[in-house]
């Protein structure tokens, strides 16, 4: 009798922690999933010497998105403007496992470009280090 009295409790434990489990593990892949990495999003810049390459990352139909774009300094007359092959967009990719990353395609080789946080206002962009916000002296954006 004990012996049957303890392979029901058995049955139940394992049942218990198996529900729990699934819960667990179903909990934590939609929290994952609906959390994302908004850290990232927002504007982000780099400065060298005249030019400023500003990052707008953002969100859009479930996919996230790097906008690249540039600025240069008049010679002439000391206003930025916009570099002609501006914006660059680029999907950005956000695994599980690792860090984000945009990929490009340039003479049949695929780039790719890891972003990593390094602190709040801090972003690594492949081997550049971008600051958070946007410079006020940019042309105003037309959004």
């Amino acid at each position: 009798m004990n012996s049957l009295l303890a392979g029901a409790f058995l049955f139940i434990g394992v049942y218990y922690v198996n529900f729990c489990m699934k819960r667990l593990l179903t909990l934590t892949l939609f929290l994952g999933l609906a959390w994302g990495q908004k850290e990232l999003h927002g504007y982000w810049y780099e400065i060298w010497d005249t030019t400023v390459f500003e990052r707008k990352i953002y969100e859009s139909n479930g996919r996230q998105f790097s906008e690249y774009k540039g600025y240069s300094k008049s010679f002439f007359d000391s206003k930025w403007e916009e570099d002609i092959d501006a914006p660059v967009t680029l999907v950005l990719y956000d695994p599980w496992f690792g860090e984000s990353y945009t990929e490009r395609t340039f003479k049949d080789q695929t780039i790719k470009t890891e972003y990593i946080l390094i602190d709040k206002n801090t972003l690594l962009i492949g081997k550049s280090k971008y600051k958070r916000g946007r410079p006020s002296y940019l042309p105003s954006i037309n959004n």
